[in-house]
């Protein structure tokens, strides 16, 4: 789930994603992968998440492409690659953490976002897994 309030600070926008996927832990990475159904378009994403202390990474393969990186406190960007052109994305990263609880993982990265070097909105992911 992503939270972020917009630039008119008027509306809160959630995004929400629900799915099945796999779950690994290698070393002290945890690694996520599912595949993202786009609802205006017959086609599909491959979303592989790796997330480990202080760092997320999100990358997308399909018809959306992107590699998002989120490190504590730094400074990334990244092109994202849509059926309607390419936008940069920049991300200034805040915090990045990962618990493990019974049952699955919590993973948590606040950060402001800006779009083609405009500011955009201050914005968490939040990513819950549990074991089915």
């Amino acid at each position: 789930m992503q939270f972020g309030v917009s630039v008119d600070l008027k509306d809160e926008g959630t995004i929400e994603t629900v799915t099945t996927g796999f779950l690994q832990k290698i070393g002290e990475s945890w690694y996520l992968k599912y595949e993202e159904i786009q609802e205006d378009f017959d086609l599909s994403s491959d979303v592989l998440i790796k997330a480990a202390p202080g760092r997320l990474e999100l990358k997308k393969k399909g018809l959306l492409n992107v590699r998002m990186e989120f490190a504590d406190g730094e400074f990334t960007q990244s092109d994202y690659h849509t059926p309607y052109g390419n936008i940069l994305f920049g991300f200034h990263t805040g915090r990045v953490t990962v618990t493990e609880r019974e049952g699955g993982i919590a993973v948590s990265a606040a950060y402001r976002m800006d779009v083609n070097g405009e500011y955009l909105a201050d914005s968490i992911i939040e990513i819950a897994v549990e074991y089915i």
